[in-house]
């Protein structure tokens, strides 16, 4: 990765960063210690890294892990709050469970009927309008609208009988 490509990411991954340590409940100054460790982790690392691969997601590993280990130097220096445990437990759990529904609707959006999935993709994903799904496609606004709505309804129903098993 060049230095003008890591140069432009730059604010994503480090927005990534903040925000995994705000989910483990690090606060304002450990949370910018951490992500501006993390950019000089990837900057060391920035060679190595395909700018067209998971660049957010790597730094987002990075930033759990160096969470991690600043929660372990506290509970270490005796700066450990019993319920800092009990939140980090349930933050990897709430991790675990928003990992989990990420790859079944991912699945669920996939099984869509291919123009369904198209539509969706662009207006959810792209944030695409209407117009313009409509114009890319050539059929009627309308047309796109009902798709869309079926999509999502679709999505929604399955959601539904997921929660309830």
């Amino acid at each position: 990765m060049t230095q003008e490509t890591f140069e432009q990411i730059a604010k994503r991954l480090r927005s990534k960063a903040l925000e995994v340590a705000h989910w483990h409940h690090l606060s304002v100054d450990d949370a910018e210690d951490v992500a501006q460790d993390v950019m000089l982790k990837l900057w060391s690392m920035h060679d190595d890294i395909d700018p067209d691969g998971p660049v957010e997601s790597y730094a987002a590993v990075v930033s759990k892990h160096l969470c991690i280990d600043r929660i372990r130097n506290r509970r270490e220096e005796g700066e450990y709050d019993e319920s800092m445990s009990i939140a980090v437990e349930a933050e990897q759990q709430s991790w675990l469970e928003y990992q989990e529904l990420e790859q079944w609707l991912s699945k669920r959006i996939d099984a869509l009927p291919e123009t369904n999935k198209l539509i969706l993709t662009m207006r959810q994903i792209e944030n695409r309008e209407l117009d313009e799904i409509a114009d890319i496609l050539g059929i009627n606004k309308s047309s796109v609208s009902t798709l869309l709505s079926r999509a999502r309804r679709q999505l929604l129903n399955d959601l539904k009988k997921r929660n309830r098993q």
